[in-house]
């Protein structure tokens, strides 16, 4: 086994070695590199619905950059967030799609974690552990915008934990590029991807990915073991108009085809999402924004079938320079069926309002109220307000408390009798009730210099009515089946805290590191809830080098140890009390994870890059909806970039 020390010391040698090799100010000199910079300092957030600055907004908001993103070279949208102080990253499902990612935030579940693709509810496979981030393409991602905290306020149900807002690359500059990829287990993946913007008001942009594989090996799950090869297709297309001086109209559609191993066969799924929305001026201190979008999941796999029709509007009025009051309402009609659920339909009417103030750079606060009526469901109404303060140009602190919301889903109400293969069976509830939280979140930001910045974050959720499995008793349809029924336990808690750095010196060199603690209890019981991330510490560096503006070489290092994870496992082993009181909760062992890149650029327009993951070699426990053991290999990827402009 490589010796962890050693390849952990090697990157710190390299990156005090290549220290000398460039100037700090290179992007001074570089005047591609300070636009870069600038518009990352001034970055815009999206998430909260409008566009505010990210130094002014006040809510708790982290962002993954494009200059991040493109530093990993990533082949899937799941590695982009995987080194993200405050994120767990989870995978493994019984008889879902082999490649699987889906994101824990606040130390919850997934399925508290709302996830947006540019502003819209993603909808995938597996909805009850939560959405699938591999259905977007990762060479489409401009940024990523984590929102934490409970945001039902401003989007009702399912944003407990917070929000995750993909955001893809709009056609703003005229551009392509062509990638292609080989890799370890027979993968290989190719793009293309345009940006097109025409007589200065119409913007195209489209990204085409196709990608086939034999699949990771596994150690468990027995029935995938040799059964995790896919071909997938991402085509992801948007367009956006300026109709007019006042008037703003876009349009998108992703559409995912999965082809997947399955018990000796394949079976088909698809994804189709397509999107409208427009932008009306109606007046100099008033817009209007409407947007339709319809979701639809089909897999042959189990009979599944997901369609959403949301249509949505609000109009936001600016009260001056400072003040900004947002009101509007939107409309959910959700069709569901799958095995053991026969189909069923929910709908559901939103209306919210939202005040922002922004007091130069000192102050800012938010307020926000939302009212939800879903279908045989309790009405919800969910108040929070968020605070920005800036007593130096060089501290931020903010904080928020806000009410989450999340109504039971047509599969936690109606799911009769669904198994993994052991005597564990889920069962839904028709009788549930709506979760609720009370979340407080409070960040502290030090940024002594240009080059570094320190972050402190904490959170504390109180839940009411959280749904968990309890056992019930055998099955009267088949006695030798364990009844695991969703229902309502009383209360939890949900708590945890974060530390992160990161620095920089110019262009050359940047470092990030973060810890991330979090812990949950059933205070009637004092027994831990069904899942938890645990804990986490990473790093990430990279080492940059430009000649004359013709060569740019990168070296990516990063380790991320994690540790002290439960989660809730539908196949106990032969044998096991359906009585005991801790469930079917399985702790997960602990793992450390270290990856390390190189790429090699020339007029930036040729690139070569390689990477290897899970330098270590060790085996990597997984608990999403199946327990998994992934193989304890290095995964090596290697490919080829060609950007040209037109």
């Amino acid at each position: 086994m490589i010796n962890k020390s050693c390849l952990i010391g090697l990157f710190i040698l390299l990156a005090i070695g290549l220290l000398p090799m460039e100037n700090a100010n290179a992007a001074e000199d570089d005047p591609d590199i300070a636009a870069q910079l600038a518009v990352e300092e001034e970055i815009v957030v999206t998430a909260s619905r409008r566009e505010v600055l990210l130094k002014d907004t006040a809510d708790i908001v982290q962002i993954i950059t494009k200059t991040q993103i493109e530093t990993l070279n990533p082949t899937t949208t799941g590695e982009i967030v995987e080194y993200a102080t405050g994120v767990a990253v989870e995978t493994g499902t019984g008889s879902g799609l082999p490649q699987r990612s889906i994101v824990s935030v606040n130390g919850l579940p997934a399925n508290y974690t709302l996830v947006l693709l540019d502003g819209v509810p993603l909808v995938t496979e597996h909805i009850h552990t939560g959405q699938n981030l591999e259905f977007i393409p990762a060479d489409s991602v401009d940024r990523i915008e984590i929102v934490r905290g409970a945001a039902s306020a401003q989007y009702g149900s399912d944003a407990i934990g917070g929000i995750v807002n993909v955001i893809t690359t709009s056609g703003r500059k005229k551009e392509g590029s062509i990638k292609l990829t080989a890799g370890s287990y027979g993968t290989y993946d190719g793009s293309l991807n345009l940006r097109l913007p025409f007589g200065g008001r119409v913007k195209f942009a489209s990204s085409f990915n196709w990608e086939q594989t034999d699949g990771v090996p596994l150690l468990a799950p027995t029935h995938r073991i040799g059964n995790m090869g896919y071909e997938q297709t991402n085509f992801l297309n948007r367009i956006d108009i300026d109709a007019s001086d006042s008037t703003r109209m876009f349009a998108w559609v992703n559409w995912v085809s999965n082809t997947m191993d399955w018990r000796g066969a394949t079976t088909d799924a698809t994804m189709l999402t397509p999107v409208f929305g427009l932008t009306q001026r109606l007046s100099p201190s008033a817009e209007l924004n409407v947007r339709a979008s319809y979701s639809d999941w089909d897999a042959e796999l189990n009979l599944e079938r997901d369609q959403r029709i949301e249509p949505e509007a609000y109009v936001t009025w600016r009260i001056g320079q400072e003040h900004t009051v947002m009101a509007g309402a939107d409309y959910e009609w959700n069709s569901f069926e799958r095995t053991a659920i026969p189909q069923q339909e929910q709908q559901t009417v939103g209306a919210f309002v939202q005040d922002d103030w922004i007091s130069g750079d000192t102050f800012s606060l938010m307020a926000a109220l939302r009212f939800d009526h879903v279908q045989d469901i309790a009405d919800a109404i969910t108040p929070k307000i968020s605070a920005m303060f800036a007593p130096a140009a060089w501290l931020r602190c903010r904080a928020s408390i806000g009410r989450g919301f999340h109504a039971p889903s047509l599969m936690e109400l109606y799911e009769e009798g669904y198994g993994h293969g052991g005597t564990a069976y889920r069962f839904g509830n028709p009788d549930l009730k709506p979760e609720y939280s009370i979340t407080y979140t409070a960040g502290i930001e030090v940024e002594p210099s240009e080059a570094l910045e320190f972050v402190i974050y904490g959170f504390y959720n109180d839940l009411d009515d959280m749904i968990v499995p309890v056992y019930t008793g055998p099955w009267d349809k088949d006695p030798s089946k364990n009844v695991w029924m969703r229902t309502n336990i009383k209360s939890a808690r949900v708590y945890g805290a974060e530390f992160s750095l990161r620095a920089r010196a110019g262009n050359l060199l940047s470092l990030e590191a973060g810890y991330t603690y979090s812990d949950n209890e059933d205070p009637d019981s004092g027994r831990q809830l069904p899942y938890s991330p645990g804990s986490a510490a990473s790093g990430k560096i990279t080492l940059s080098h430009a000649w004359a503006n013709r060569f740019d070489i990168k070296l990516f290092g990063g380790v991320r140890a994690v540790f002290d994870r439960k989660a809730w496992n539908w196949q106990p082993a032969a044998g096991s009390d359906p009585t005991n009181p801790n469930g079917l909760t399985t702790p997960l062992n602990d793992y450390t994870k270290l990856d390390a890149g190189l790429s090699f650029t020339y007029l930036r327009t040729y690139q070569a890059f390689i990477k290897a993951e899970n330098l270590l070699g060790e085996e990597i426990e997984n608990l999403d909806d199946a327990y998994t053991i992934l193989d304890g290999e290095p995964v090596i990827t290697g490919g080829i970039v060609y950007t040209f402009p037109f």
